[in-house]
């Protein structure tokens, strides 16, 4: 048995077994078809028992128990509960998702977005507020989802209904305390102002589309958070004992939670471009569908949560990824600035926060 094709687990679970007890396990895509594309990497040293490689499952077409005998040997119970978890989280607005199906297809006009909307009293009322907020200002009252498409645009106006959406949902799914639930939606609503602010100086071909990758990037917390308050506990240790975050969630629960989102986004049934992004955010050039996409957000997160310690050291909880910089030209400089748009955004931007 390859250990280069094996998942992350301890390297003494594979004493003893031989590839005469088990399948032959190959690269996770078109050519095996019965096993998984559920893939991640460990960036511990191979003396500490772990490797790179691959983990195998595909939700929906295997059943995690019962049609892969690898998975019943090496996955460990917190992945399989994680799995689990996914299924029983409440769905994200359906209103939501039907409106980024419609936006994803060409010569959609906001008459095609409207249609949707309006069939949800909640979202319509929040979408007007917003487009009556100072962040627009607009002169006059917006009254009409109508109103607001024409004003607006179709983009812009999928934005809002995506951020009413996205609010109601993050503030109340988790059984966590209402300030973490508080500070998850801050930081994915200034992660989206950030994404767009840098698509538009790099010159992404649709800054709102980058927005909406932004305010849905993270929604692998939203599991983490609600099933796992103990294991993240751990997490901060290995953390605080040196590891990356990433490295530190796989070590714990043998899964990281942008792919923890990206299966949220296919239960979903988000868009294939945007559930991609999510999967790659911190791995952008890894991006299958849109590298671009997944590059803006990944430097909206860094701009976001890089600092400078008292000591002068600059510390960044995730690894920045070089390629992210490449694909979209920015500089450090350009970074610098942006910083300053985006406080400025931010100001504007409170009703969103409250959406």
């Amino acid at each position: 048995m390859n250990r280069d094709t094996l998942g992350l687990w301890p390297a003494s679970l594979f004493q003893g077994l031989s590839s005469g007890r088990l399948p032959q396990v190959g690269a996770p895509d078109e050519t095996n078809p019965d096993l998984c594309n559920f893939h991640y990497g460990c960036d511990r040293p191979a003396n500490e028992g772990h490797f790179n490689a691959h983990a195998i499952y595909r939700i929906g077409k295997l059943s995690p128990a019962s049609r892969c005998p690898l998975l019943q040997i090496v996955m460990p119970k917190s992945l399989k509960n994680i799995v689990m978890d996914m299924r029983s989280l409440e769905a994200f607005p359906k209103v939501a998702t039907s409106v980024l199906s419609i936006a994803n297809q060409p010569g959609v006009i906001p008459a095609d977005v409207i249609e949707v909307v309006q069939t949800d009293a909640g979202i319509t009322g929040k979408v007007l507020k917003l487009c009556n907020s100072a962040y627009y200002g607009f002169q006059r009252e917006v009254g009409s989802l109508q109103e607001a498409g024409n004003m607006l645009g179709t983009d812009t106006l999928v934005n809002l209904v995506l951020t009413s959406s996205a609010n109601k949902f993050f503030r109340s799914a988790g059984n966590v305390a209402p300030k973490r639930q508080e500070e998850l939606w801050t930081s994915s609503i200034t992660q989206a102002l950030a994404s767009r602010l840098i698509a538009k100086k790099f010159g992404y071909e649709n800054p709102d589309r980058a927005y909406t990758a932004g305010l849905m990037q993270n929604i692998g917390t939203i599991v983490m958070d609600r099933f796992y308050t103990d294991e993240l506990g751990h997490v901060l240790a290995e953390v605080q004992a040196g590891s990356s975050a990433l490295a530190a969630e796989r070590a714990v629960l043998g899964i990281h939670h942008a792919e923890i989102g990206a299966r949220l986004a296919t239960k979903w049934e988000l868009p294939e471009s945007l559930t991609d992004t999510i999967r790659f955010h911190h791995d952008p050039g890894n991006a299958t569908i849109d590298p671009e996409l997944a590059c803006t957000v990944h430097l909206a997160e860094t701009m976001m949560d890089i600092h400078t310690d008292a000591d002068g050291t600059v510390v960044a909880p995730h690894e920045v990824c070089q390629a992210a910089f490449d694909l979209t030209g920015l500089t450090p400089e350009d970074f610098e600035v942006l910083q300053i748009e985006l406080q400025a955004e931010l100001i504007k931007a409170q009703a969103l926060f409250s959406a």
